[in-house]
């Protein structure tokens, strides 16, 4: 019954969503899940802020990109919304220059859903529940994510009431899909089953894990590493020893990442067990530490690209096949970590699904 309720308020989210025209000549970035809070110790948005705002100004903007906020901008399980924008006043601010400039789309998620009732004249006619970019004859659904749990407004404030009451001054870290492997698997299945029903690409935010094509960075490595060695059998010496530091680096990530997550159920993302379909896309979080992720729609491509200060972060300034891009004379470096056309991506859906 409770997959009967998700599968209906997906479909009517999908129906009602704002429609989007794009072409290959359109540049779009999509980032989700800032959390911004009252400037405190809590507020987890202060350790990547100073990055944010100069990948959104000094890249973004002066490229002229449209900025889709997908959910959880605000932090507002835990924090009133008067001190998260007066903290915050640049970053609305910044908002308002893309509103006025290259475009804004500001989706609500589940941790700032009581914008849906407080009139913002800031954010006045850019915000939305969900939305559509359609490319050619296909779709990219564009929407939070926590849709996909069997969300409910009454519980959503009960979920606040337990945050901001009973969790924060316990110091309980709650169970979230962020935080619960389980929640997350779920949650990115549900998508991407009512994504490939409907031979759609999703782009989502919330479980704050980054998808590229329905698969996990983890997935990633694995059918990369598995790609080189069977290319490695057919090379020449000098290809070899190239091939060699390679699988070097990503065997480095794989056992970072399994370090980072020790629950088996974290480590995989295949949610398909005949065939996977590119159907899901997710553009991760701004409140990971060292970098952020984004999604950046350009030239008929979608790409994902990570952000990071190389002060923290050192992984990818010698990654070999990355090249690392300085934003100004800043610490900050932009890497692609991901990219594919999108007539590609949607002929690999209508024909999989």
């Amino acid at each position: 019954m409770k997959l009967d309720i998700i599968e209906d308020n997906l479909s009517r989210l999908y129906k009602d969503a704002y429609k989007k025209q794009i072409a290959d000549e359109d540049r779009i970035v999509i980032i989700s899940d800032l959390h911004l809070g009252d400037g405190g110790k809590r507020d987890a948005f202060l350790m990547n802020a100073d990055l944010v705002e100069h990948v959104l100004r000094d890249y973004y903007l002066e490229n002229r990109f449209t900025l889709v906020l997908n959910g959880d901008i605000e932090e507002l399980h835990r924090f009133d919304l008067d001190p998260v924008m007066k903290r915050w006043k640049h970053m609305y601010t910044l908002f308002n220059r893309f509103a006025d400039s290259s475009g804004l789309y500001k989706i609500i998620g589940n941790h700032d859903y009581l914008l849906h009732y407080r009139k913002m004249p800031e954010l006045e006619g850019h915000l939305l529940h969900a939305l559509r970019l359609e490319y050619r004859d296909n779709t990219l659904f564009v929407f939070h994510g926590h849709q996909a749990t069997g969300f409910t407004e009454k519980g959503n404030r009960l979920a606040r009431f337990v945050l901001r009451y009973l969790a924060n001054p316990l110091r309980i870290k709650a169970r979230t899909a962020a935080r619960n492997p389980e929640k997350r698997i779920r949650v990115e299945k549900r998508a991407y089953e009512f994504s490939r029903s409907r031979k759609i690409a999703s782009i989502i935010g919330h479980t704050h894990r980054p998808l590229f094509e329905s698969l996990s960075k983890t997935d990633s490595l694995k059918f990369r590493i598995e790609q080189l060695i069977r290319e490695y059998i057919r090379s020449g010496e000098e290809e070899k020893i190239q091939m060699e530091e390679k699988i070097r680096f990503y065997r480095q990530e794989l056992a970072r990442l399994q370090q980072e997550n020790r629950r088996k159920e974290d480590i995989t993302g295949l949610y398909d067990s005949l065939i996977l379909v590119p159907s899901l896309f997710n553009s991760g979080c701004a409140i990971k530490r060292g970098g952020i992720t984004t999604l950046e729609i350009e030239k008929g491509r979608i790409s994902l690209v990570y952000w990071f200060n190389r002060n923290i972060s050192q992984r990818y300034m010698t990654a070999e096949g990355k090249k690392p891009v300085q934003l100004g004379d800043t610490d900050y470096y932009r890497t692609v970590l991901k990219t594919d056309r999108l007539e590609y991506i949607f002929s690999r859906v209508k024909l999989l699904s």
